[in-house]
């Protein structure tokens, strides 16, 4: 038995699958509702990379704190953070990986969000 050393005889590009993405809108029918600027917690299902758009009406911190249980109760690391002008769309991108079974959105309290989607994908 010969044992392989290169690894493009073993794994070729085309074992990555097939790309699964979430659309989810943040304004209207069917969004997360937030509370004193902060979301409710919104499952992950499993989806490392996140990207949230927005425009802002306040100027302030857009902020996205994971965390390991469904709940939303025991935090993954600290939240990941993007300043916010006011009136500007602004996007916020999530790609290292760390895992997740939910997370909450923050933005400035009172602030009037347009525009405002997030993407989840699985790789």
């Amino acid at each position: 038995m010969s044992l392989e050393t290169s690894q493009s005889n073993v794994h070729a590009i085309t074992d990555a699958g097939a790309l699964a993405q979430v659309y989810v809108p943040l304004t209207g029918a069917g969004a997360p509702s937030f509370t004193a600027g902060v979301s409710q917690v919104i499952p992950s299902g499993g989806y490392p990379r996140v990207a949230i758009t927005l425009t802002s009406s306040l100027a302030g911190t857009l902020s996205v704190q994971r965390y390991l249980d469904a709940a939303g109760t025991i935090p993954q690391g600290a939240p990941v953070t993007l300043a916010l002008t006011a009136a500007t769309s602004a996007t916020l991108n999530i790609t290292d990986l760390a895992p997740c079974q939910s997370f909450t959105i923050g933005v400035p309290s009172g602030t009037v969000l347009t525009n405002a989607a997030m993407l989840l994908q699985s790789r």
